[in-house]
C-alpha cells in the first residue's frame, strides 16, 4: 500500500561534484554544497490544509526532541519512524505524515533532526544538512524509538515499527531499520 507513496515522494541525486573519497564521505553532507543536487531538490510548500497531528516534545538524553506526530486510526498497533528530507521537518513533512496515517492507519512520528530549523532555500537546506551532529541524531533515534515502542503521548505503544525516510532521511531511515533491530522494519 505505501510502495506507490514511497516511490513518489523518494528523491534520488542525479549527479555529484563531490571529490571525497567514501572514507571522507559523511552520509548526505556530500551532497551540502552539490549544485546539481540543489536544483533537483526544489522546495515545496504544501496546500494550506489544517493538520491532523500535533507537535511534540520527547526526551533525549539529557534534553529534548522535537517530532510530529499522527496517531494511529482505532485498532492499528503499528507505527512508523518518519525522517524529513534536507527541508528540514516542514509543513509538508507533516502533510505526509498525515495522509501515511489516512492511507495505511499507522501511527506516525516524524522527528526532527535539525533542533526546530526548516530551510527556505536550497543553499540554507545544504548548511543545515552539511551540520547534522551523527551522534545527537543517531541518540534522537533511538529515543524516538523507544517512545513508539512505550506509546506515544499516553497511548499504547507500537506492536510493530517501520521506518520511511526522504532523500537526507532515507539514509536515516536505513540506519533506524539497522539501530533498531528485530524491532524495527
Amino acid at each position: 500500500m505505501l510502495a506507490p507513496l514511497i516511490a513518489a515522494l523518494a528523491c534520488v541525486p542525479q549527479s555529484t561534484t563531490s571529490a571525497k573519497s567514501p572514507e571522507q564521505d559523511k552520509g548526505m553532507e556530500k551532497f551540502a554544497n552539490d549544485k546539481d543536487f540543489h536544483k533537483a531538490h526544489t522546495h515545496r510548500e504544501p496546500d494550506k490544509v489544517k493538520l491532523e497531528g500535533k507537535n511534540i516534545e520527547f526526551v533525549v538524553g539529557e534534553g529534548k526532541g522535537k517530532a510530529y506526530w499522527v496517531a494511529p486510526k482505532a485498532g492499528q498497533t503499528q507505527s512508523l519512524l518518519m525522517i524529513h528530507e534536507w527541508w528540514g521537518l516542514n509543513d509538508n513533512i507533516r502533510q505526509t505524515a498525515d495522509m501515511v496515517r489516512d492511507k495505511a492507519g499507522y501511527g506516525v512520528l516524524a522527528i526532527d533532526l535539525y533542533k526546530g530549523q526548516v530551510a527556505k532555500s536550497a543553499d540554507e537546506a545544504g548548511k543545515l544538512m552539511g551540520q547534522v551532529d551523527e551522534r545527537l541524531s543517531a541518540t534522537t533515534i533511538n529515543a524516538a524509538l523507544r517512545l513508539l515502542q512505550s506509546g506515544v503521548d499516553g497511548g499504547k505503544g507500537a506492536t510493530k515499527i517501520g521506518t520511511i525516510g526522504f532523500c537526507f532521511g532515507g539514509g536515516w531511515s536505513h540506519k533506524a531499520a539497522v539501530m533498531g533491530g528485530d524491532n524495527v522494519q
